[in-house]
């Protein structure tokens, strides 16, 4: 559906990117200043790749060996910057349809009344933005590259400037909108936890370059390279000291692994299991004894660091069985590590 092969030289970045989306909700997640935004420009057509393609179904918005740059206006592509940003002089209903004016477009009242009625802005209609929260100005700002009637909607990192608990609430209402509108979105983050709820598909970018993208699921439990494992939440990355048919050695210990694809081993802190006192652990696999070093509560969960003769984990572990389990630093627990938890890395060569 969405193909993108270019390269494009900037100052201080390089940005080459190989990449096939199918699917309506698709993300580009990575740190600041990897290239996100500019894929996303180059995408809408504000500026054009140095080489290469970018093709949505059967269209071709740019080809440098055919000579096709599709003007960014002939694109019908929707585009929410970071810094959106609502015409303070108008009312909201008037920044909403400012799209269909300026583009002496048909308007859709249907449409249009389905959007509010969604947003929940209908009594804000006759209000000016200073009158109304951030959250409602947002919703206004999507409300209103969607009312173009765009065949693909881009979202440069749109819920960054927001409280979590107003961000959780429009992310529902963009997943919403996309699905009964069957818009093809792709949406840039670099907050896991954003990036992770919205996402169907996902590519990982650092420096320039796509890591790897799949399905979100597969991703999130088993990426390929070392450098996506880091980015996507997995606290503990050792180097592989030693292997056989389908163990590691990882500073003295060794353990059951499924597989064996790198020369790192990536373990997700809520994928390995406190194990209660006096239990029968004989059917656990990858069992290890040690101390609790340090325990803190991050409020949704509480971070454990586990010291096992010098091999330190982190482990998520609920609040509720904290207190449960009577855990606290200086005591001493046993944990598990199933096989599958165990995620065998390769090191990313494209650097």
């Amino acid at each position: 559906m969405i193909k993108l092969n270019f390269f494009k030289a900037f100052e201080k970045l390089n940005i080459k990117v190989e990449l096939n989306f199918d699917g309506l909700r698709n993300v580009i997640f990575g740190p600041s200043g990897s290239g996100k935004s500019s894929i996303l420009k180059m995408i809408a057509g504000f500026y054009n790749p140095d080489n290469g393609f970018i093709r949505f179904k059967n269209e071709c918005f740019f080809n440098s060996l055919k000579g096709i740059k599709i003007a960014t206006h002939k694109r019908n592509v929707g585009y929410l910057p970071q810094e959106w940003t609502l015409f303070p002089h108008l009312t909201i209903k008037e920044n909403i349809l400012y799209p269909i004016k300026a583009r002496k477009m048909e308007f859709d009242r249907a449409l249009f009344e389905f959007f509010v009625n969604k947003a929940e802005l209908s009594q804000y209609l006759d209000a000016f933005p200073e009158e109304i929260s951030g959250g409602q100005k947002q919703r206004v700002a999507l409300i209103r590259a969607l009312m173009a009637k765009p065949k693909l909607l881009l979202l440069d990192e749109p819920f960054s400037a927001l409280d979590r608990s107003i961000a959780e609430k429009l992310r529902y209402f963009l997943v919403k909108m996309v699905e009964e509108l069957e818009i093809p979105t792709i949406f840039v983050s670099h907050n896991l936890e954003e990036a992770f709820s919205f996402a169907e598909n996902m590519a990982i970018i650092k420096n320039g370059l796509i890591l790897e993208a799949s399905k979100k699921d597969e991703l999130f439990r088993k990426p390929i390279y070392v450098e996506s494992a880091e980015s996507l939440g997995f606290k503990n990355v050792f180097k592989i000291d030693g292997k056989t048919a389908n163990s590691v050695n990882i500073k003295g210990f060794w353990f059951e692994v499924e597989k064996i694809e790198g020369d790192y081993c990536c373990i997700r802190p809520e994928d390995i299991l406190v194990l209660r006192d006096n239990a029968d652990n004989s059917d656990r696999e990858n069992v290890l004894k040690g101390k609790i070093s340090s325990i803190e509560c991050v409020g949704t969960h509480t971070v454990l660091e586990f010291n096992a003769g010098g091999l330190i984990l982190f482990i998520n572990i609920p609040n509720h069985a904290v207190y449960k389990m009577g855990l606290k630093k200086g005591k001493n627990i046993t944990i598990s590590l199933k096989r599958n938890s165990l995620t065998t890395c390769k090191t990313f060569r494209g650097f």
